[in-house]
């Protein structure tokens, strides 16, 4: 049976979560022949190497995880270090923004975006996406929404900041955007929870009641749409059906 290579982040690097991330590749970097090896990756980041394990092993729930055909480092020969204490030392400045031009998928206008570009001693941390690439976008104003990166800008302000991870590989279909609500359940043991649902779907009037995980839920408010590429790994609440009132999602449930 083929294997797999698995490598564990010595500290959260994904955006917006504090978990882990392991690496799960078929190629193993020819400097971890000893499992706990500490490597650190071109970008910085520090890594150990957990061994090597069937093609159908699991990753534990409280990483992210990345599976990889190849090498996701990209380089065979990384540095390594005797401690995940010596790896870490590395001197951070202050986020350096870098800004493109880019084409939104939902009307096809151009906008500016950024992303920070981490200085770091000796080196640089690179979070940048490349051109062609499709990239959630969080807008401070307004609604997030998806965009393609076409070319880099010399624009130096923009209220839209990239927030999706350079490695995942969306288009303007999948790229992941939802409709946000917060909800409090009808007998008031529950409140303000956030709750997700289709982006294409119809927004449910405040005051609506909604199925979600067999329990009846008022909605206190819309909050617009959210780019959010956690969505497969961390379990959101959706809607399964919507009601006007408590009484009729009761009724619902009730005769099934």
């Amino acid at each position: 049976m083929a294997k797999v290579h698995v490598y564990q982040s010595c500290t959260p690097i994904v955006q917006m979560t504090n978990k882990k991330t392991q690496v799960i590749q078929t190629e193993k970097l020819v400097n971890t022949n000893i499992i706990g090896t500490i490597v650190k990756d071109k970008n910085n980041y520090c890594w150990y190497y957990l061994g090597e394990f069937e093609s159908s092993y699991i990753p534990p729930t409280d990483v992210f995880s990345i599976k990889y055909s190849g090498n996701f480092f990209k380089s065979q020969i990384l540095p390594i270090f005797s401690t995940e204490e010596n790896c870490l030392i590395t001197k951070i400045n202050e986020c350096q923004k870098v800004y493109y031009n880019a084409i939104r998928c939902d009307n096809n206008d151009t906008v500016v975006v950024s992303v920070c570009n981490y200085n770091v001693e000796n080196s640089t941390i690179k979070f940048l996406p490349d051109l062609g690439q499709i990239c959630g976008i969080y807008n401070s104003n307004g609604d997030d929404f998806c965009v393609t990166i076409i070319s880099q800008s010399d624009v130096i302000e923009t209220n839209y900041e990239i927030i999706t991870p350079f490695w995942h590989d969306f288009n303007c279909t999948t790229c992941p955007l939802y409709k946000s609500y917060t909800v409090s359940s009808c007998n008031n043991m529950i409140t303000g929870i956030t709750m997700y649902d289709g982006v294409n779907n119809t927004i449910v009037p405040n005051n609506n009641t909604i199925i979600m995980n067999g329990t009846c839920y008022i909605i206190n408010s819309y909050d617009g749409i959210v780019c959010d590429y956690r969505f497969g790994d961390i379990v959101f609440p959706t809607i399964v059906e919507s009601f006007g009132t408590c009484n009729d999602c009761f009724i619902k449930l009730y005769n099934g």
